[in-house]
Order: structure tokens, then sequence, then C-alpha cells
């Protein structure tokens, strides 16, 4: 029983963090979002792959939309 109890209490806040999460970002203005997003994703090459950065280049984002099934 109280193993169901901690799975089940795991998977909600899982399940919770998530919602939030994305929530949060779909309220923010774009410019603020895209400089976070940026951001992370600088921090991530450099610490990851540092070799694939380049400054030299603007960054830029790119929404894709996912492909509806038909």
């Amino acid at each position: 029983m109280r193993r169901i109890l901690i799975t089940l209490s795991a998977l909600l806040l899982i399940t919770t963090a998530g919602y939030a999460q994305k929530n949060m970002f779909e309220k923010m203005p774009p410019n603020q979002r895209d400089s976070i997003l940026i951001e992370t994703a600088k921090n991530a090459v450099l610490k990851y792959a540092p070799g694939y950065y380049r400054d030299y280049k603007k960054t830029e984002i790119i929404l894709r939309e996912p492909i509806p099934n038909n």
C-alpha cells in the first residue's frame, strides 16, 4: 500500500511540474521567452559541447508546429 502511495505521489508531482512549466512559457511575452531559451541553450552548449558554440552568428529560434495526422 505504501509503495502505491509513493508511486502515485511521484506521478502527481511530475505531472504538476510539467503543466506549470508549460503554462509559464505560454504566458510569457515572446521576447522574454526567447531570451531565456537562448541563454539556456548557450549554457548547455558551452558545458557539453564547447567546440560547437559560435559567437559570430545571431541566434534564432524556430518554432515548428506538429504535423497533423489526417
